[in-house]
This record gives structure tokens, sequence and C-alpha cells, in this order.
């Protein structure tokens, strides 16, 4: 669901293509008179609530009236109730409102990532442990959880409220680092880490890797097609600061290529 969607902000922009539509997004952000990310969630709002449509081959956004009325987006916000229980325990002020601490997070060699965590579910007056985990491509296994919709089904009808709970505080989590390490203060604080990043090659259809990894004043560089020997490189600077300034302007290089971080793809 788009969020931080200002007041008469999406009406206006409605209004602007049953005039001009079908229009361009940088057209419509340009005149809007707000921040892109602004504009970008009351687009989508519309498009939720059926009175705007996305031309993908175009790239642009038209009017079109779905249905006489528009969709109430609050019946749309959740895909089934275990999913509203999960917002529920992350603490929204709602009443019974619960707490979700992550307690482990564990980082596996070419496996993913173990995460681990209590959720204080205040409507069952108890605590839960719920864990999971979370592979390279997204996908649940390993799961645990001492809740009754766990112990009678495991995974078959899909997480508990409790595990759904816990994946939404991790990619909260995931997402407030990924805006701290895009500031000068945030950068400041890495020493160490690796990103991996992929394209995939229009003239082969191959699938295209580039590792960047930062270890103090060394950086080292593997490349190559994700099946297929790879290429490396290892870079040493005289200071920390050289080092992480380069690894950063790499990073920087290959998004301007048309790489994809794989870590944005999994949040």
């Amino acid at each position: 669901m788009p969020r931080d969607v200002p007041e008469g902000l999406a009406e206006s922009l409605r209004n602007r293509l049953r005039k001009d539509g079908p229009l361009a997004f940088e057209v419509l952000a340009k005149d809007a008179g707000a921040p892109k990310d602004q504009v970008r969630a009351a687009l989508q709002l519309e498009c939720l609530r059926g009175r705007v449509l996305f031309d993908v081959s175009r790239s642009t956004y038209r009017p079109r009236e779905l249905m006489p009325t528009p969709v109430d987006e609050a019946a749309l916000r959740y895909g089934n109730e275990r999913e509203a229980r999960a917002h529920r325990l992350l603490g929204d002020g709602s009443p019974g409102s619960g707490e979700v601490k992550l307690t482990q997070v564990h980082d596996i060699v070419g496996e993913g990532t173990r995460i681990q965590g209590e959720v204080v579910d205040r409507e069952a007056v108890r605590s839960f442990f719920p864990s999971f985990t979370m592979d390279l491509e997204g996908r649940v296994k390993d799961a645990s959880c001492g809740c009754p919709h766990f112990r009678r089904s495991g995974l078959r009808e899909g997480p508990c409220e409790h595990m759904l709970a816990l994946r939404l505080a991790y990619a909260r989590r995931r997402a407030e680092e990924e805006a701290l390490r895009q500031t000068p203060e945030g950068r400041k604080l890495i020493r160490a880490e690796t990103r991996a990043y992929v394209r995939r090659d229009p003239a082969t259809g191959l699938e295209q890797v580039y590792r960047v990894s930062l270890d103090g004043k060394v950086v080292a560089l593997t490349w190559g097609p994700r099946l297929g020997d790879s290429r490396h490189q290892r870079l040493w600077f005289d200071t920390d600061t050289e080092a992480r300034t380069a690894y950063f302007s790499r990073l920087e290089k290959l998004t301007a290529d048309g790489y994809i971080d794989a870590a944005s793809t999994l949040v």
C-alpha cells in the first residue's frame, strides 16, 4: 500500500490526467508541487482505487474509471486476516497491539538469512518466539512457532501472524539500514560488507553477477555469468576512507549501468 500521500494530491493528479492525459510520470511529477516519491504513491493509490491505469507499453498513466464508485483501499490493505493481525502485532497503537523484537539475524553464506524473534501478543496474553530461514530467493524454510496455527498446520496454510510480523519487522529494519547507508553519516559506519548486483545481458539472455566487497582498506571484486567462470580483482588503498569511497563509487556505477542490487529484490 502506498504511504504518505498528502491530502488532495491523488485527486489533483487524477484531474490532470482527465484533462491532459495520457502523461508520463516525469511530466506529472514536474508540475505536481510534491516530491517524486509522494507523486508515485498518489498514482499508485489512484490505480488501487480503479480510477487510473498505467500503460506498460507506453510508460504512461491515463484515467480510466473501472467502477461506478472508487474501490475503498482499506478493503485491499491486507491479503487476509492473518496479515491484518501481523500488522497489529507490530504495535500500531490500536487496541490489542503487540510488540515485535528481532533477537537474532544470522547471515548464512550461500544459503540465506536465519531470523529469530520474540512477538508479544497482548491479545493472546503471552509471547511467541517465531523463527525461520529465508533463502537467497526470499523463500521461507525451517520455520517454527509455538502458536496454535503453526502447531496445527505448520506452513501448509501459510505462515502464522507471528512469522508475518517478524518478517515485516525485518523488512522495515532493512529499509531503515538502506536509508541510513545512503547518507554520509551512515556510510562512515560501514567498515566491511559485501553487495551483489545482477543484470541480464539482453544479447545472450544470461544473468551477469557483480559482487563487490569492502574489508577495511581492501575492495574485492568478482564478476561474471551466474553459471560460469568468474573474474577476480583486489584493490588496496592507503586509508579506510579511500577504500570506502572507491567501494561506494563502484556500487553507484553498477546502478548507473543497469545492474540491480540483489538485496533490494528481497525486501
